[in-house]
């Protein structure tokens, strides 16, 4: 990539990303406070953490397919020892 932040911009993405970590710590404990489970904040977390990548990745429009030799390339270790 060959844009540069101004040092502005550097400044409200800092801001920004720690307002997002303070308020999942403050929403993190409300929930524990309100009896949520560990598993059920990670579940929440890692799937408010895809979306928020999915929609930055849809703003900057990047392509979301596979290149053609990736989607000929086994799902698995056992496959591709299947495979021979």
């Amino acid at each position: 990539m060959t844009a540069k932040l101004t040092p502005g911009t550097g400044i409200v993405i800092l801001c920004a990303v720690s307002t997002a970590f303070a308020a999942n710590h403050v929403a993190a404990r409300l929930a524990f406070d309100h009896g949520a489970s560990v598993a059920a904040a990670i579940v929440t977390r890692a799937a408010g953490t895809a979306l928020v990548l999915l929609l930055m990745m849809k703003l900057q429009s990047v392509s979301m397919s596979l290149p053609p030799a990736l989607r000929a390339a086994p799902s698995s270790p056992l496959a591709a020892l299947r495979a021979e």
